[in-house]
């Protein structure tokens, strides 16, 4: 009989763990799926029709201030960054979550005030599919002797007026397409709204031999604002991104910048669109990129194709070539490997080059670090639910056995007392 229940017990272990791998990967092939349907219209127009799968990824949410430090005096506002291609609904919280309020996602907290001594705030945020995320900042509150605000602060009346160094950086990417050789220009305008003068440095990374800056050092009166002016020249065919860097004390902003160089009178337009669900994807997956051929004239050539991924410093990390015959217009799917990469900003793009000319296209995209996926959290809850089924049918079939085991041992005894 042991070795009977041994068995009954392997079978269900068995049974089980099918069970699970099972789920997974019938799970993660269909959350991870990233097919596309694309319909073309000659005549009127190209038609673009994208099918993707199941949105699993949470909200990317992150508190910029306050920050996990001591202050002297109270904060009055929680900054904060929230992205998703679905955004539902986002709130915050003061007390660890006892009170949550409802606030647009995107604008800062504003009309709060912190309390002396130790502080947890919170900000969440979920999507349409009900995918959540939070993020939470404590800080500590430590007020001068006599109760007033250190520099800043409303003085000795204890009044809590909170002051800061600021300031915003527009557009926050620049993505030029520049015939070789030929000169460009493009414009970034840069804001103080903060409650200090600031000084503010400007760096270029990636790309410093290809872009010029008519100021490396710009002072800005509080509430006022400064345009800068990019110069971009590059001869040689290819695909440049890089940074422009500004800085003030431990303030920091960037403007990505995408360089696309194509030949003077290019017989071809390439087109690289990441679809908005992939612009963010995370650690080890890969990324579909929808790549757009369009001939502007003649019969046709034979193309080389380069796929190629870099990082803002220029760096390629992935390249992948094949030749093709492009004529009229093409569209199809190109799925970049980039599994291997670590998180960060990087750019996808195609270099397109034929005989007597060159063109090339790209686009952005981020890979972000995860802690334990909502696809992981749904398995593990199942196996969970499937141990305790199995638990409860195996106490189950004891008991019976156990009940069954008695009634033998009455009857039998009920025998022997007949016969006596």
């Amino acid at each position: 009989m042991k070795k009977r229940n041994s068995f009954v017990l392997f079978v269900l272990i068995v049974i089980v763990g099918i069970s699970f791998l099972g789920l997974y990967f019938s799970l993660k092939v269909y959350s991870e799926s990233k097919s596309f349907l694309t319909a073309q219209a000659i005549e009127s127009g190209v038609l673009s029709l994208t099918v993707e799968g199941t949105d699993l990824t949470i909200p990317l949410i992150s508190i910029t201030s306050p920050e996990s430090t001591t202050y002297t005096s109270h904060r009055t506002e929680i900054t904060y960054a929230v992205s998703d291609n679905a955004l539902n609904s986002c709130w915050y919280s003061l007390n660890q979550g006892v009170t949550n309020t409802t606030i647009t996602c995107g604008s800062n907290v504003t009309g709060i005030t912190s309390s002396e001594g130790s502080n947890t705030w919170a900000v969440y945020a979920n999507d349409t599919n009900a995918n959540e995320n939070s993020s939470l900042v404590t800080f500590t509150i430590s007020l001068p002797a006599g109760g007033g605000e250190a520099a800043g602060g409303g003085g000795g009346g204890g009044g809590a007026s909170y002051k800061k160094r600021n300031f915003n950086v527009i557009p926050s990417e620049v993505s030029v397409d520049i015939v070789s050789g030929v000169t460009d220009m493009r414009e970034i305008r840069v804001y103080n709204n903060g409650d200090f003068d600031l000084d503010i440095n400007v760096s270029v990374t990636g790309i410093k031999g290809f872009v010029g800056i008519n100021k490396n050092e710009i002072h800005l009166k509080k509430g006022d604002g400064e345009q800068l002016f990019l110069t971009i020249g590059v001869s040689a065919p290819g695909i440049y991104p890089g940074k422009i860097i500004f800085t003030s004390g431990n303030l920091k902003k960037e403007v990505a910048l995408l360089i696309n160089v194509i030949s003077e009178d290019t017989l071809f337009d390439v087109s690289v669109t990441i679809p908005e669900r992939f612009k963010v994807i995370n650690l080890g997956e890969d990324l579909p990129v929808f790549v757009e051929l369009t001939e502007i004239g003649g019969d046709g050539v034979d193309a080389e194709l380069k796929y190629i991924v870099k990082d803002f410093n220029g760096k390629t990390l992935f390249s992948e070539t094949e030749e093709r015959f492009v004529r009229d217009y093409e569209s199809f799917n190109k799925i970049y490997s980039v599994k291997d990469l670590p998180a960060g900003d990087y750019v996808a793009g195609v270099e397109l080059s034929y005989s007597g000319g060159f063109a090339s296209s790209s686009a952005q995209f981020r890979i972000t670090e995860t802690s334990i996926s909502l696809l992981t959290y749904i398995a593990l809850i199942v196996l969970l639910i499937v141990i305790i089924i199995v638990v409860i049918l195996i106490r189950h079939y004891n008991k019976k056995k156990s009940e069954r085991g008695k009634m033998l041992k009455k009857a039998i005894s009920n025998n022997k007392r007949g016969r006596k």
